[in-house]
């Protein structure tokens, strides 16, 4: 997961400032990799310490959004709500803001609760019709809307919770799309699951989506012997 993440440059006192913000921007770069590693519970627990000791500014969101994320990737919607809404509150910055919003929709829509992802995702559209963002939300929408078809006609399993195995995590589109067609031409089931942070969007690669980790693990070990970076992911 990621090409996101800038250097808190204040802390503390004045006499370790510049060694302090050195010392926290290559933590953030740290991060970053466990991100895109689909490490979330180790991104959780340093950027958690982190955030501690730091003072709230907008950089001290941006770390909070991806901590949301993280807990969002964990499975916990309920606490990776409750970051997206106190940045939505606290925050200043309208790009992360908008950011969390489509989070905080996303987190809806992964638990099918599809109405409420379609207000979230129009309410964005609404307050910015020019949004960077316009396509993104557009496609979550037209998403939300099939499944709403398809639930009128079959309801879907209200399970949520399942496991699959990350291929790779690209910032450009063209390269997870070149994976995926690599990953189906072998006759894996292979799709791109994407996220918005910082302002960039991240593709990650994956295949499978079992109810049973063991299942995930098996498809881990022949992917891992056919020479793919594998990563269980919940």
């Amino acid at each position: 997961m990621l090409n996101h993440k800038p250097a808190i440059r204040f802390w503390l006192f004045c006499g370790l400032f510049i060694v302090i913000s050195r010392a926290y921007a290559l933590d953030g770069d740290a991060i970053e990799v466990y991100f895109l590693r689909g490490d979330y519970k180790l991104v959780i627990a340093q950027e958690e310490q982190v955030l501690a000791a730091a003072r709230k500014d907008s950089q001290f969101y941006e770390h909070y959004y991806l901590v949301g994320l993280s807990y969002m990737k964990e499975g916990d919607l309920s606490r990776a709500r409750g970051i997206f809404e106190v940045i939505l509150h606290d925050a200043k910055d309208s790009k992360l803001k908008e950011e969390a919003k489509i989070s905080l929709g996303d987190s809806y829509l992964a638990v099918k609760e599809l109405d409420k992802a379609q207000d979230i995702y129009r309410e964005i559209l609404k307050s910015d019709p020019d949004s960077k963002y316009k396509d993104l939300i557009a496609g979550r929408l037209s998403g939300a809307s099939v499944k709403l078809k398809d639930s009128s006609v079959a309801p879907e399993s209200s399970s949520t919770s399942y496991y699959s195995v990350q291929v790779g995590a690209f910032n450009n589109a063209d390269n997870a799309e070149t994976l995926l067609q690599k990953l189906r031409a072998k006759d894996y089931s292979a799709y791109i699951d994407n996220s918005v942070l910082e302002g960039k969007t991240v593709y990650r690669v994956r295949v499978g989506r079992f109810s049973q980790r063991n299942d995930a693990l098996s498809l881990e070990s022949k992917l891992s012997r056919e020479g793919f970076s594998t990563k269980i992911c919940p």
